[in-house]
């Protein structure tokens, strides 16, 4: 079995303000709707500097073929959604693999699983613990049958 790049993402986001108290909010889908495109490519942009600096402080080299990714969420709030705030971890994993040149695409000829987890709250540092697995071409042959 291969083994797992294993990161850490923060699933609250802090905007900062010169003239206004900083406003922090939880990285879902729900925000994502109603968000304005500035804020959004602020929060894309810092997500893709956090994981590409975790990628080449770590010195990961790239995934040739197929991936599997696990999101692995701590929750602060018991009413968040599992779906609404890893989607959005997932979107924002894929793009900086992407922008690092840790994957050749996202697609699905690449991409070909995701999983979601619900994990034990944790009040005091909610986060996504992140999970990347080259998928081995043995694995892969059988995957086929």
């Amino acid at each position: 079995m291969s083994s797992y790049i294993h990161f850490v993402i923060p699933c609250y986001y802090t905007q900062t303000f010169k003239t206004k108290a900083d406003k922090t909010f939880l990285v879902n889908l729900n925000w994502y709707r109603n968000a304005h495109h500035f804020i959004k490519n602020e929060v894309k942009k810092a997500y893709n500097e956090l994981i590409i600096t975790y990628l080449k402080d770590n010195d990961i080299k790239p995934i040739k073929g197929k991936y599997e990714l696990a999101f692995e969420y701590y929750y602060k709030n018991a009413v968040s959604d599992l779906d609404n705030v890893c989607a959005m971890a997932n979107k924002h994993c894929n793009d900086a693999f992407q922008a690092y040149g840790l994957v050749e695409n996202d697609n699905v000829k690449h991409c070909v699983k995701s999983a979601y987890y619900v994990k034990p709250q944790d009040k005091e540092n909610p986060r996504i613990e992140v999970y990347v697995r080259a998928i081995p071409e043995k694995d892969d042959d059988e995957s086929d049958n």
